[in-house]
Formats: structure tokens, C-alpha cells, sequence
């Protein structure tokens, strides 16, 4: 037997109308309230190579020529060849290392192995956002905050 609104809203302490409203709403049919909010926006993107620039950085990109291994491998940018576990499809993929996205010698091998054809066309890439200015602006805002705070407790506080 199922509880009564008022032992259900008494456990869980809200107020019964609250509960009826959430009972009542919940058991329209047909109602997601998902439909009603915007998309989410992704902040990846797939680019052909010609867009490829510097500071990119690239998602997994998935293949199963050895050569291509040991060719991103012998350079020493920012691209990681790793071994596949769970795809039984691809051997190998690669990627961006580290935030700082892919180097002038890294889109040049990749543009390279693209005009022979070893790889495709397009490459999903994400689009980064420099941490710098962001650490700048809250190393500003605490020299600012923490000196008018210094003012502050020196005026009203130490001088009593």
C-alpha cells in the first residue's frame, strides 16, 4: 500500500500542496520539459586540415597504420600516439598531449600525411581557451580586493 500525500510530505518535509503539484505534474503524459530548453553547444569541431591551425587541439584520432605510429612518435611535438584497448576496429589513435594544442612541426606532419593520402581529410579538434588571462585577472582582482580590504580594517579598525 502506497503512503498518503501528508506521510510522504511529512518524511520528506516539504508541504503537501508542494507534493500534490509535483504528483500532478509529473504524471502528465507526454511532458519533457527538455523540449523547452535550448540545445546544448558543443565546443568541439570537425575542420578539414586547410583550417588546421596552431594551438589546436586535436580530439582522438583513430587508425591502424604502424607507420603513422611511429611517424607522430619520432617527432617531439605535442601529439601522443597510444595503443587502442576497447575498439576492435583501429590498433592505434592520437592526440593533443596537453592544452597547448599542436605545433608548427605537429600540423606540418599532419598536413603532410593528409596530401599523401595516409590520413583523411577532416579532424575533429576542440576549441581551446587560453588560461592565461583568466589567472591574470584573478591575480588583479586579489591585489586590488586584498589591498582596499588592508585600507579598510587600517582605517576603521587599528586607528580606535
Amino acid at each position: 500500500m502506497l503512503p498518503s500525500i501528508e506521510e510522504t510530505a511529512k518524511t520528506l518535509d516539504i508541504g503537501e500542496m508542494t507534493l500534490a503539484d509535483i504528483i500532478s505534474e509529473l504524471s502528465k503524459p507526454g511532458r519533457d520539459p527538455r523540449e523547452d530548453m535550448p540545445k546544448p553547444v558543443l565546443r568541439s569541431d570537425v575542420l578539414k586540415f586547410e583550417d588546421l591551425k596552431e594551438g589546436m587541439i586535436i580530439n582522438d584520432y583513430y587508425f591502424n597504420n604502424e607507420k603513422i605510429a611511429v611517424l607522430i612518435s619520432d617527432i617531439n611535438g605535442n601529439l601522443k600516439v597510444y595503443k587502442t584497448k576497447n575498439n576492435p576496429d583501429f590498433n592505434y589513435y592520437f592526440k593533443s598531449q596537453s592544452a597547448g594544442g599542436i605545433t608548427a612541426q605537429d600540423m606540418y606532419l599532419l598536413k603532410i600525411m593528409n596530401a599523401q593520402k595516409i590520413i583523411s581529410n577532416s579532424i575533429s579538434v576542440k576549441i581551446g581557451f587560453p588560461f592565461a588571462p583568466a589567472i591574470f585577472a584573478g591575480f588583479l582582482i586579489s591585489v586590488i580586493y586584498g589591498d582596499l580590504m588592508l585600507l579598510f580594517i587600517k582605517k576603521f579598525f587599528l586607528v580606535m
